[in-house]
Parts: structure tokens; C-alpha cells; sequence
């Protein structure tokens, strides 16, 4: 991919930069607030930069607030016709939108004539083996020429047909006419679904297969309520003619199994990929959903064409029911990344660049594994590029080596460029754990089979107790002092559990620290909080509580109520102020007993190094 500056716009935000080439299909962006990541985008997205000289009509941007699954209203049978009439229109002959012109069937013919009957030299072929071959070959075994044809068609034949999609998708799908119809991908998935030569397909052809579109143009605006309905809806009819051509005599079930096996359910499919991205996430706890169908309800003439039928999501955790619309912004993300798979699956044309503004800034780290692997799966492994821009470190840290660019501020020349992901973490967190070459924290652990994070200002403490309990190869990270407090440790522990590493790590927290939001421990990564002191009253919270209150008591103080004519000793705890002085005290003076209540420490590691 290579991203170079074509602007003659003065106003632009973005300036003159040099040309970047030779980068991935999948880039993540990177960068300090302010450095101009979203500018950027935007430019790439009117044009004004240019990736591969793309043209902007086929670039797509969405930020979190947009990455979304819009659905329209559901159709309902009168409805459903109503498009399918205005499908076959659109393909029928030279329609006209916003003033743009297309004749969809004569487009097709001139595409299907240059490929399959005109030879090398642009002449027609007299003897007609090429459309004879294509006859036999192709129409007569009923194979699509949207499918992977390699096993079944020669080289000759082959290449033709890749002529003919190519011409198609050139002068039809990527035609300024075309796609503003908001029912364009609906054509697209119903002319890919029967697989004939656009010119070729009847209106009764394109009436069986066509499932209806939103009213926007965009493949995450789909209704997959009225996908589901316009299924049940066309198997009804099935159904309905069947039996009639049977004399009555075929049974329900016969008849709906032949037209299951010949166009498949959308909801397993839908199911499958909500399986599919819950896998990617690498934790079983998330995205775990299931969606409603229609499979059991049964139609009759009197009510099918009033008929419509709503999905929603099944939480599989408790079995609740979720609509879409009461979704977390992270669900909505990962469900949108789901629609985007399903409408691959129907045929839908994607845009060759995607582009993706800080979509993952309300993610879980699991889910940004799911976002990334999804994205690659779906998008770039189908041939469009995208690039993400982000400020977060899980994002960078999933990202593989060569994927990673940061955006430098002001106009210079050096706008982009690459950065090594550790490089790109230390700007964007001030001092957050950085990963290299697979995992590491700090050069010391990566010499260790286990290492402890734990609220900064415990480490001295921590690496007193480990060494009184004899654990003296386990080491306490050094440099976190900074970004570990008791409301980071969670976002370290998550950020962790995402990340493929072969060290053992253990959080550590204060008995004041709740752990029970926290994931399962799994991949390396453990979690312990210190056991409550129900006998120190003068250090409740903190790590202090895990002394005896004797060894805390010198550097307590009394917090006094005064009033008019008397003082009122409210209470007695540590002094705040004096915590340092208590952990420099008991590393230096502190015995064996004091440390008695770190023996749960031991028993932790001792587990830690079975699993």
C-alpha cells in the first residue's frame, strides 16, 4: 500500500508529507492527541491523499460513533414484492438516478460478449465454440460464475469468466449510477446468488433469491429482520407451489428440507459468525450471543402478507433476550464486524479501503483481539485495505510489527512512518508496560519464569515478603511504580490476558481492591488479593492491613473532632502521610512473624508454577 499527498487545497489540514510506500494491507495508526490521525483520515477519505490512487468513491469511514449495525424497519410480504418489482426494473432496462444514467442488461451483454464470444483480437468468433463451451460447460452443470469455478472449468474458460466479473464489477457494481441506488447490494448479492450473466437472469429468478436492503447504501445498514423474514417468506411459497404441483400429497417437512438445502438459513449462518467472532475474542465470557429465528413458526395464506419477524439476541450466559439497539458500544462494534461477514457471505461488495477512527476506544482488550482478527479475516484477506487509527496500547500491542505507523503533529514532512510497536506504546502511554518480540515486560523478566505487577508503591514490600518466603527468583516488575495503581491494575491484568506471552505473571492487590470483576485467570496470567487483617483497625485498606497493628501503630495518628468547649477522638489509623516511612521501616526492621500473612503468597506461586 502506499499513501502519498495529492492536495492543491490550501485550507487542507493536512500539508505536504512525504510519500509512504511499500506499507501493509492492514495498518494501525498511532500518535499523540492532536497529531492530525483523523485529519488524515478524512483527507484519505475525500481524496485529498491518496492511497494506491483509489478513487474516494470507493473508500469507506467509520468512527466509534457510526461503526455501528443500523437497521431499518422491517419488510413485510407486500413490502418485500414492492422491491423486488423495483429491483427488477433496476436491472430491466436504463434507469436513471440523480441524473446518471445505467443500462444494467446492456452493460452485461457488452461485458458477456467481449469475454465469452470475441476472441484475442477483438473479432467475433465465427465457429462459436467459446459460447457453445460456456452453453455446455457452464449453464447446463448449473454452476455459478461468481464461485470458485477451478475445479470444474478449463484455464481457457476460466480466465473468460474472470474477464467478464472484472468488466462487471468496473462498469456495473463500481458505476457512480449504480451504486447510488440504495438497493445496489441487494441486486449484487441476488446476481451473485444465481450466478448467470446479468442479461441472462429473469425476473422470476431474480424474485427467488432477492433478499431485501436497507435504505442506505452501506453494508452495515442491512436489516437482517427482513432477510430473515423474506426467507420464511419465499420457503412459504415454496412450500405453497410444491405442494400444489404435487396434487397435495408432499409433506411439510419435504418440502421445506428441499428448499433449506437449496438456499441456506440465515440464521444458522448468523449463528456461525457470532460463534466465529466470540472464538477470535479468545475468551469464551465474551460476545457470547445467539440470535432469535423463525424456524418453528408456521405460515398460513391469511397471514403471510402481514408477516414479519423480529430478531434479537440471546445472552447464552443467562438466557436473557438483548435487542440490538440495548447493546454495550463494544457488543455494537463486534455485532457490525458480524453483519459485515453476512453480507460477505450474500454477495455484497465491500470498498477497497476501509477506514477505521479510534473504532476500538470503548473496547475490551478482548474484544480488540476480536476486532483485529475479524477485520483481517473479513476485510483484508478479501482484498480490502483498511487502516485503523487508535490510542490504544492493546490495539498496538496485537498489531503484528510491520502493521504499526505513528502520525507525527505539524506540517512536516515525515508525517507517517513506521515505529517499532514498543515505540509506539512508550509515546502513546507514558510509561505503560511495552511488548517486544512477543512478550516483555521489562529486560529482567524475560530471564524469569514468574513476575509479580502490583500497586506501585507496595513493590519494595512485596520483594521484602519474597524474600523472607524464600522466593527469591520471582521478580517484582521494576519502572510500573507510575501506572499501577489499585484503578489500573484491572486495565494491566485485561491488557495481559489479551497478549500471548510465555511468562507467568501475578497481580497482586490490596485487600481493598475488588477482583470480582476481573476475568478468569487463564494464559499466564494470575490474579491474588492479600487476606483481610480483621485484627489491625488501624489500617483497613492497603497493604499496611496485612501487618500487625502494633507495627503500624508508630506511624498512626488520631483524627480529632474539635468543638467548642471540648475535642472528640473520632478514630485512630494510619497517617496517610507516613505510609512511605511504614514500608521503609518494615523492609529494613520487619521479622518473619510480621510477614506471617504473606505464607497465602507462597501458596499462590507454588500453584502458579503447576498450572
Amino acid at each position: 500500500m502506499k499513501i502519498r499527498f495529492s492536495s492543491t487545497n490550501p485550507s487542507s489540514a493536512i500539508k505536504e508529507f512525504t510519500t509512504v510506500e511499500k506499507m501493509p494491507d492492514f495498518v494501525v495508526l498511532t500518535g499523540l492527541n492532536g497529531s492530525g490521525k483523523t485529519h488524515l483520515l478524512k483527507a484519505i477519505e475525500t481524496g485529498l491523499v491518496k492511497v494506491d490512487e483509489i478513487d474516494h468513491t470507493d473508500i469507506n469511514y467509520y468512527s466509534y460513533l457510526n461503526f455501528r449495525f443500523f437497521s431499518d424497519s422491517i419488510m413485510n410480504d407486500s413490502q418485500l414484492k414492492s422491491q423486488q418489482k423495483d429491483a427488477w426494473s433496476f436491472m430491466g432496462g436504463t434507469s436513471t438516478v440523480n441524473g446518471l444514467k445505467i443500462n444494467i442488461k446492456n452493460l452485461s451483454e457488452k461485458a458477456y460478449i467481449e469475454s465469452f464470444i470475441s476472441n484475442e483480437s477483438g473479432s467475433k468468433d465465427q465457429t462459436d465454440s467459446i459460447i457453445d463451451y460456456y452453453l455446455t460447460e457452464v449453464e447446463e452443470k448449473k454452476l455459478n460464475l461468481w464461485s470458485n469455478l477451478d475445479n470444474h472449468v478449463n484455464k481457457n474458460i476460466r480466465s473468460r469468466i474472470e474477464k467478464y466479473q472484472h468488466l462487471v464489477r468496473d462498469k456495473i457494481f463500481k458505476n457512480p449510477a449504480y451504486r447510488q441506488r440504495s438497493i445496489n447490494q441487494a441486486v449484487t448479492a441476488a446476481v451473485k446468488a444465481i450466478g448467470k450473466p446479468i442479461h441472462l437472469i429473469t425476473e422470476e429468478e431474480l424474485s427467488a433469491v432477492y433478499i431485501p436492503s436497507s435504505n442506505q447504501n452501506d453494508f452495515l445498514s442491512t436489516s437482517i429482520g427482513s432477510v430473515f423474514t423474506a426467507y420464511k417468506i419465499q420457503q412459504y411459497r415454496h412450500y405453497h407451489d410444491e405442494w400444489e404441483k404435487s396434487g397435495y400429497q408432499a409433506t411439510r417437512d419435504v418440502l421445506e428440507a428441499t428448499f433449506d438445502s437449496k438456499l441456506r438459513k440465515p440464521w444458522d449462518l448468523m449463528n456461525e459468525l457470532l460463534e466465529k467472532i466470540r472464538s477470535h475474542s479468545g475468551n469464551k465470557a465474551v460476545f457470547d450471543f445467539s440470535i432469535t429465528n423463525p424456524g418453528d413458526e408456521v405460515l398460513k395464506s391469511e397471514s403471510v402478507t402481514d408477516y414479519t419477524f423480529s430478531p434479537q439476541l440471546i445472552d447464552n450466559k443467562n438466557g436473557e433476550f438483548r435487542e440490538f439497539k440495548l447493546l454495550s458500544s463494544g457488543e455494537q462494534v463486534l455485532l457490525a464486524l458480524t453483519v459485515a461477514i453476512f453480507e460477505d457471505q450474500r454477495g455484497f461488495e465491500f470498498p477497497k479501503i476501509i477506514l477505521l477512527d479510534e473504532v476500538d476506544a470503548t473496547l475490551h482488550p478482548s474484544m480488540i483481539r476480536a476486532l483485529i482478527r475479524t477485520i483481517k479475516d473479513v476485510f483484508v484477506n478479501r482484498g480490502t485495505k483498511v487502516i485503523v487509527a487508535t490510542h490504544s496500547p492493546t490495539t498496538v500491542a496485537l498489531a503484528e510489527e510491520n502493521e504499526v505507523y505513528v502520525v507525527n503533529p505539524g506540517p512536516v514532512l515525515n508525517k507517517i512512518e513506521p515505529v517499532t510497536r514498543a515505540q509506539a506504546m512508550s509515546m502513546i502511554t507514558e510509561g505503560f508496560i511495552t511488548f517486544e518480540s512477543g512478550f516483555s515486560v521489562f529486560n529482567e523478566v524475560s530471564s524469569h519464569d514468574i513476575c509479580i505487577i502490583t500497586e506501585g508503591k507496595n513493590s519494595q514490600i512485596i520483594r521484602r515478603a519474597l524474600e523472607i518466603l524464600g522466593e527469591d527468583e520471582v521478580v517484582v516488575v521494576s519502572g510500573a511504580e507510575s501506572c499501577s495503581g489499585k484503578n489500573q491494575l484491572k486495565t494491566l491484568y485485561d491488557f495481559f490476558k489479551a497478549v500471548s506471552h510465555h511468562t507467568k505473571v501475578l497481580f497482586l492487590v490490596d485487600v481493598d481492591v475488588s477482583i470480582n470483576s476481573w476475568e478468569a485467570e487463564g494464559k499466564n496470567t494470575f490474579r491474588l488479593r492479600l487476606p483481610r487483617n480483621e485484627e489491625n483497625t488501624l489500617a483497613k485498606p492497603g497493604i499496611e492491613n496485612i501487618f500487625p497493628e502494633e507495627l503500624v501503630e508508630p506511624f498512626s495518628s488520631e483524627i480529632v473532632k474539635r468543638g467548642f468547649d471540648r475535642e472528640e477522638v473520632l478514630e485512630k489509623k494510619i497517617d496517610e502521610n507516613r505510609k512511605s516511612e511504614f514500608a521503609d521501616y518494615v523492609v529494613s526492621n520487619g521479622t518473619k512473624e510480621d510477614f506471617n500473612k504473606f505464607s497465602c503468597l507462597k501458596s499462590k506461586l507454588a500453584e502458579i508454577r503447576k498450572s
